[in-house]
């Protein structure tokens, strides 16, 4: 059976390989470096994007998806 602290700890390292899965993108990607950090096609991220699923900033027509928010969206769907 495992313990709290155990828990605590498992869950602290898959946060960190989630976080240096994304070292080698930039701070705020665009839709397609988006879909290949994620490995989805265009279709699916803006339907993500749209349904508020994975939060983005909008300017214009443009989303702008900082990467942040898509280490948030791999955290809430492990």
């Amino acid at each position: 059976m495992v313990n709290l602290t155990e828990l605590s700890i498992i869950r602290w390292t898959i946060c960190c390989e989630v976080l240096n899965m994304f070292d080698s993108f930039r701070d705020v990607l665009s839709v397609q470096e988006a879909c290949n950090a994620l490995h989805i096609g265009k279709n699916t991220l803006y339907n993500l994007l749209k349904s508020g699923i994975i939060n983005s900033i909008k300017i214009g027509k443009k989303y702008l998806i900082p990467k942040i928010y898509l280490i948030d969206y791999i955290n809430k769907h492990r």
